[in-house]
């Protein structure tokens, strides 16, 4: 499913966006009746606490490295260097800030509407979240958190 779902949005060659989405919606169509019918074995959610886990954490990286270039396309090094960490946390070494590549002017607004896009489908994963995995939420007592 991610294959049609996480495209390159600067391909313009075949395949075409629009008919990678198109499969992906019947992929995702598929595997919803096959997990409504119950018919399909292979078609299962676990609304586990390390499936969660493994979630936020990719959003996590994906919300830092939106932050990262929109705070690159202002220039401002001060801001920059508080959202980019390396490995193990550590704020940037001089060596690591003088690498440090500007948005392009020409991309900026890619990058703001690729940022608003995504956190506007996360509002909506965090509705769904919140109601397919409340009992691992109130467990963790982490239902206010999110």
């Amino acid at each position: 499913m991610n294959e049609h779902t996480n495209y390159d949005a600067s391909s313009w060659i075949l395949p075409s966006t629009e008919s990678e989405f198109r499969e992906g919606i019947e992929v995702l169509d598929r595997y919803f009746d096959a997990l409504v019918s119950g018919e399909d074995q292979t078609a299962r959610f676990f609304p586990r606490a390390d499936n969660l886990a493994a979630y936020l954490m990719v959003v996590e990286k994906r919300l830092g490295s939106y932050a990262q270039r929109l705070s690159a396309s202002v220039g401002d090094a001060e801001l920059t260097d508080a959202l980019v960490t390396d490995a193990e946390g550590q704020s940037p070494t001089e060596e690591m800030a003088s690498s440090r590549t500007r948005t392009p002017w020409l991309e900026i607004d890619n990058v703001f509407y690729e940022a608003r896009g995504y956190s506007w489908a996360l509002l909506h994963m965090f509705k769904a979240i919140a109601i397919e995995f409340e009992p691992v939420l109130q467990d963790k007592n982490a239902q206010v958190t999110v």
